[in-house]
């Protein structure tokens, strides 16, 4: 094994595995924050770009009906 190896002691293996798990979860919970993120940036950004193509539909018929 590695551990054996390296000299390394059981203590000091547990110690690392934590200390490797706990960076692991960080980074998960960090990549799961930063997709929440984006995913509520581009569900803002949808929602004003459908405003924005409402209002412009809103727009082309009030010309229609101005040419008429």
């Amino acid at each position: 094994h590695i551990w054996d190896e390296m000299g390394e002691s059981e203590a000091e293996k547990d110690q690392m595995l934590v200390e490797l798990e706990r960076e692991c979860l960080e980074v998960y919970r960090r990549k799961v924050a930063e997709a929440s993120n984006a995913k509520a940036r581009l569900h803002q950004s949808l929602a004003a770009k459908e405003a924005e193509l409402a209002a412009l539909v809103a727009a082309v018929g009030d010309l229609d009906l101005h040419s008429l």
